[in-house]
C-alpha cells in the first residue's frame, strides 16, 4: 500500500514540473526576386507574409534605382518559382530628344533579345544626329515612359512682325503689324523716323521695338 502511495506521489510530483510545449506557429514565407530589364534576378528574399516593413524596404531600394536609371528598370515579383525569360512580357524602349522629349525612335523587342539590342540604343542615342548632320542630345528609356513632349506653340506672325515706336515716356507713337513681305521695308522706315526724331527733338527720343507685343 505504501508502494502505491509513493509512486502516486511521483507521478503527482512528475506532471506538475513537466514543461508545456506550445507549438511556434511561423508565417507561410513570400518568395520575392527583383529583376532588372534584361531579366537578370538583382535580388532575392524569403519574407514573412506579414513583414511589411521588409517587404517596404526592398521596394523603396528598387523606386529609388528606377528614379535614377533611365535605362534599365527593376521590379519586384513575388512568387515561389522563378519566372524564366521566355514568359517575360516583351520590352519597349524609346529613343528621345534631350531638350523637348519629342520620340525619335520607338522599338518593341523580345525580353530575351533586350542586352543586346539596348547596347545598340545606347551608340544610336549618343550619335543621334537631325537631316542636317547636326548631332542631336538624346536620351535612352527602356521599360519607362518617358515624359510626354514639351509643344512649343508655333510663334503668332501678328507678333513676329509687330513694329513700334516708343517716345520717352514709353507711350506708343507708331504701332503697325505689316505682313512678312512688307516686314522689311516697313522696318526700314520706322528706323529713319527714330533717326529723324533724334535729329530733329533729341529732347523727346524714339525707341523702336521689334518681334513681340508691346507692352
Amino acid at each position: 500500500m505504501k508502494k502505491l502511495i509513493f509512486l502516486a506521489l511521483c507521478l503527482a510530483v512528475i506532471g506538475c514540473t513537466q514543461a508545456v510545449i506550445t507549438p511556434t506557429v511561423t508565417p507561410d514565407p513570400v518568395n520575392l526576386r527583383v529583376y532588372d530589364s534584361a531579366w537578370n534576378i538583382v535580388s532575392e528574399a524569403a519574407v514573412a507574409s506579414r513583414a511589411i516593413t521588409s517587404t517596404a524596404a526592398i521596394e523603396a531600394q528598387v523606386r529609388e534605382y528606377n528614379a535614377a536609371h533611365t535605362d534599365d528598370q527593376w521590379r519586384v515579383i513575388y512568387g515561389t518559382d522563378e519566372i524564366p525569360v521566355s514568359a517575360a512580357p516583351d520590352a519597349i524602349a524609346y529613343i528621345v530628344a534631350s531638350a523637348d522629349y519629342s520620340i525619335l525612335h520607338q522599338e518593341e523587342v523580345d525580353r530575351a533579345d533586350l542586352e543586346a539590342r539596348r547596347d545598340a540604343w545606347r551608340l544610336t542615342a549618343e550619335a543621334w544626329s537631325d537631316a542636317r548632320g547636326n548631332l542631336v542630345p538624346a536620351v535612352l528609356y527602356v521599360d519607362n515612359i518617358p515624359p510626354a513632349p514639351t509643344v512649343t506653340p508655333a510663334p503668332d506672325p501678328y507678333a513676329i512682325f509687330a513694329l513700334y515706336i516708343i517716345d520717352s515716356h514709353s507711350v506708343i507713337v507708331f504701332e503697325e503689324h505689316p505682313s512678312e513681305a512688307d516686314y522689311p521695308r516697313r522696318l526700314s522706315d520706322f528706323r529713319l523716323q527714330v533717326e529723324l526724331q533724334e535729329a530733329f527733338h533729341p529732347e523727346n527720343p524714339y525707341t523702336l521695338i521689334t518681334g513681340r507685343l508691346y507692352p
